[in-house]
């Protein structure tokens, strides 16, 4: 099976290399987005607003403005000790987890000052606005986090509406500095990705190389404030949170065999990242033009097509040699682990 798929690999790189379409806004045309989800490689389209209308004034997406549009309005922070949110990390037990950040609320200005107050002091506790799943515009739920945020950003992106004929599953807006970085994986959407303020670094590996990486599945934990006020990793009851799948990537060495793809995605430029690409992201802020040291984006989730070949080869490529276990194997390592730490009730 693995020869396969190092088979797949090699010819995929061999037809695609490591370039990708680059377009210019004003060149797109409705004909493009059908285009590009059959071929299913990411494109990105220089000086192209998402949003649908005239660039933003300004006055817009400052910290400003921010604060004027959000107001007190309670946000969810992401609240890690190094920036790395849902990541890999080691525990003093000796075991490896997948670990999500503490989330704690605060309004929009208290967050934005952090950021400032973070100038000098690495040290810091590190905040990212990146609660996900439709902060924005959510298909299943009418009052988001950000709801107020609506009369400023549509809820699908023009050129996409037109294709599909559908308004996507979320909209997400991600507010963060340089020590905000999102750890590898992919997504089962259609990703539309627009940067407001500052710079995202993107790392992208295809799907045909995702079983070059070695996806297990750990056990779950959170951060959580310890007597002290001090963030601490806090394993999760085994039962109520089952083991996560991740991909173990180190961006200072990736897996023989793989060609990663960077990319710089600017203010003003948007990215179309097809399903299933595994992604690794940093970022840097706008400078001193638009509120220093932060960036600002947003992106658009479409659902993928589950009919069809698509979810299925995307679920051969990324469980590789693993394609032929079930969820037993989940549900083995759940039991397994709560008898371990001795949990009542765990079969």
């Amino acid at each position: 099976m693995e020869q396969v798929l190092r088979k797949v690999s090699q010819e995929y790189q061999a037809l695609n290399g490591t370039d990708i379409e680059r377009v210019e806004g004003k060149y797109v045309k409705d004909a493009d987005w059908p285009k590009w989800l059959h071929i299913g490689r990411p494109v990105l389209i220089e000086n192209y607003f998402a949003f649908g209308r005239d660039e933003p004034g300004e006055e817009e997406w400052t910290d400003d403005w921010l604060v004027d549009t959000l107001g007190s309005l309670p946000l969810s922070i992401a609240v890690t000790p190094d920036g790395e949110a849902d990541a890999l990390k080691v525990h003093s037990d000796g075991r490896t987890y997948f670990v999500e950040p503490l989330t704690e609320q605060e309004d929009i200005g208290t967050f934005l000052a952090s950021f400032q107050e973070r100038a000098s002091e690495e040290d810091r506790e590190v905040r990212y606005l990146q609660s996900q799943n439709g902060n924005i515009y959510n298909a299943s739920i009418e009052e988001t986090e950000l709801r107020l945020l609506q009369d400023h950003i549509p809820v699908d992106v023009p050129i996409v509406l037109d294709s599909l004929g559908t308004a996507p599953d979320a909209v997400n807006l991600w507010i963060g500095d340089r020590r905000s970085v999102t750890s590898l994986h992919s997504d089962p959407y259609e990703n539309v990705y627009y940067v407001v303020r500052g710079t995202k670094y993107f790392t992208l590996f295809p799907p045909t190389e995702t079983f070059l990486f070695d996806e297990r599945l750990y056990p779950h934990a959170t951060y959580a404030r310890s007597p002290t006020g001090a963030l601490q990793l806090h394993p999760s009851h085994p039962v109520r949170h089952p083991p996560v799948r991740w991909l173990s990537f180190d961006p200072a060495r990736p897996p023989s065999g793989t060609q990663p793809i960077h990319l710089t995605l600017r203010a003003g430029e948007t990215l179309y990242l097809p399903a299933g690409w595994n992604h690794y992201v940093s970022q840097a802020g706008a400078g001193a033009g638009g509120g220093e040291g932060v960036c600002v984006a947003v992106n658009w989730w479409y659902d993928v097509q589950m009919r069809g070949m698509q979810w299925v080869w995307l679920a051969l490529l990324r469980r590789g040699t693993r394609y032929l276990e079930d969820d037993a194997e989940v549900e083995e390592e759940v039991g397994e682990e709560a008898r371990e730490r001795d949990v009542p009730g765990a079969g």
